[in-house]
């Protein structure tokens, strides 16, 4: 049986040590690393500076201070093209809030850190209503105006024709999401004169 030296043995796991620990420059763990990755609890949805949809410990909460009325019915966004005057909405702001339900600021989306393509940016899901199966791009009755080069945080949305869809807007970091939020159920009301949407 071969033995090994017990001196060669320490060497090879201080090395091993070593190189792992000063690899770790993206590790979370690290703290140079913490100084910019706060956990987000929560979001917020902003349009035209007042919140929309405030989400916290898997729970929603819409139009919380009553600027909205148009906007929500019973658990769900609803966008009217009658009611938003158009296919598009307004511009809507994404805010993440920390375990206390503050506020607070991530970067924008960077072209590169250390090496890695992009560092924050949302992703949207669109599900079946009450489901799982993802709805293809062709058939959701809206879908997302975005560039996280452009802004970040900053999105609209594409009435395309009347529907109801499961939303979810994940917050993603480098390469895994950091926020997975329950979906959030969306129904578009278009009018029959904006057919040609």
């Amino acid at each position: 049986m071969y033995k090994i030296n017990p001196k060669i043995a320490f060497f090879i796991i201080l090395s091993f040590s070593v190189l792992v620990l000063s690899s770790c420059e993206d590790n979370p763990a690290s703290p140079e690393f913490d100084e910019d990755h706060a956990d987000a609890f929560g979001f917020e949805l902003l349009m035209d500076g007042e919140v929309l949809v405030h989400y916290l410990f898997r729970e929603y909460t819409l139009d919380p201070d009553g600027h909205f009325t148009d906007f929500v019915e019973d658990d769900r966004l609803v966008f009217d093209t009658s009611v938003i005057g158009g296919n598009v909405t307004n511009n809507i702001t994404k805010r993440y809030l920390d375990e206390e339900g503050e506020p607070f600021t991530l970067p924008e989306y960077e072209q590169e850190r250390n090496g890695l393509f992009g560092e924050w940016y949302i992703t949207f899901r669109f599900f079946n209503p009450g489901t799982s199966t993802d709805i293809p791009i062709e058939e959701r009755p809206l879908s997302e105006i975005y560039d996280r080069f452009e802004d970040t945080w900053v999105f609209a949305f594409d009435l395309s024709h009347s529907g109801e869809v499961d939303l979810r807007l994940d917050l993603f970091h480098i390469d895994h999401e950091d926020l997975t939020p329950r979906p959030l159920r969306i129904e578009v009301r278009a009018n029959e004169s904006d057919s040609a949407l």
